[in-house]
């Protein structure tokens, strides 16, 4: 017995972990499309924060009016605009951290 080696679990990726594949379509099996998505997320969240944050103080230092969306007018009116830009870089943290933790898995899969 001790010359027989048990045979290693493979791991799966999909939605049914009993399946007898790891792989759904083409790109899944490849890693870096997901830390490619969290990291242009980041980016785009970040660079518009920045944007509204600057395009809101200038507001506020002239008057006149500004559209905003909904969500953007009840974080502005709770906080500010240092609330609206710490939102959109919050969520874009976190966009970030998703791509980074689903780029391991899938790394980890591959080996």
């Amino acid at each position: 017995m001790s010359s027989q080696e048990t045979p290693r679990k493979k791991a799966t990726w999909g939605p049914n972990p009993n399946a007898d594949y790891e792989y759904v379509n083409k790109y899944s099996g490849r890693a870096w499309p997901s830390l490619a998505m969290g990291i242009a997320v980041f980016i785009l969240l970040t660079g518009f924060a920045i944007f509204r944050w600057r395009q809101t103080g200038q507001w506020e230092a002239t008057g006149g009016q500004m559209k905003m969306h909904t969500l953007e007018w009840l974080l502005y009116k709770m906080g500010g605009k240092w609330l609206n830009l710490s939102a959109f870089c919050l969520l874009g943290i976190v966009g970030l951290i998703s791509g980074i933790r689903t780029w391991k898995k899938k790394r980890a899969l591959m080996r």
